[in-house]
Parts: structure tokens; sequence; C-alpha cells
């Protein structure tokens, strides 16, 4: 096993599967680029993350779009809201506060997530 393998295993430490992190972060990064140049098609969208599941495999699928949310972050989001606050700064021209708009948005799935978590939890559905 060369060194971009690892053993995942289990909680008791069974070994559950051998990971080749160097293709997990390579098809995280090509999905991350891959999604963000197809921003605004949901069919392509779609297409690609069909496509990255089908190659990979749904054992992995988890790692690689982890990989690809956090490329897409510091890769592409980060880097735009930076030109957008430049752009606004510069200007002088009042925009909105993306970065503030995006907390909120986290905010607000997180409190939906939690919700909906604690109806699982006790059988309830909605």
């Amino acid at each position: 096993m060369d060194a971009s393998n690892f053993i995942v295993t289990d909680d008791c430490g069974s070994p559950l599967g051998v990971m080749n992190i160097d293709l997990i972060q390579a098809e995280g990064t090509a999905m991350s680029y891959s999604l963000a140049a197809a921003a605004g098609d949901k069919d392509a969208l779609d297409q690609i993350a069909a496509a990255t599941l089908a190659r990979i495999g749904a054992a992995s699928f988890g790692y690689v779009a982890a990989v690809a949310a956090k490329q897409l972050a510091e890769g592409v989001v980060g880097p735009l809201l930076d030109v957008i606050d430049a752009t606004r700064d510069a200007t002088g021209v009042p925009a909105q506060d993306l970065r503030a708009g995006l907390a909120e948005a986290r905010d607000f799935s997180m409190a939906v997530a939690a919700t909906l978590a604690m109806d699982a939890k006790e059988g309830r559905s909605r």
C-alpha cells in the first residue's frame, strides 16, 4: 500500500476498506471547478453530481463532495466575495453585504436542520 492509501476502520478498529486520499482530493477538486463552471445550469449541476457518483461510487462520494465544497469556498466563493467587497469599497456604491447574507442563510439552514433532526428523533415528520 502506498502513502496515498489509508485503511478506514469502524469505531472498534475493524477495517472497513481502503481509501485513496490523492484520488479523493483530485476528484473533489475537479468536481468543485466543474460545479463552479456550470453555476446557474441546474441540469448540468445534476449531471456533474451524477457522473461523479457513477465514476467514484457511493462509498467515496461524501468524501469527494466534502473536498469539492471546501474547494468551492476557498477557491471560488471566497475570491469572488473579496472582489465584490473591494469593488464596493472602491466605488462607494452601497451594496448588500453578501457575507452577512450567507451567514444568515447558514444560521437559518442550521435551525431548520436541527428542527428536522429533533422531529426525526421524536418520530414526527413534516
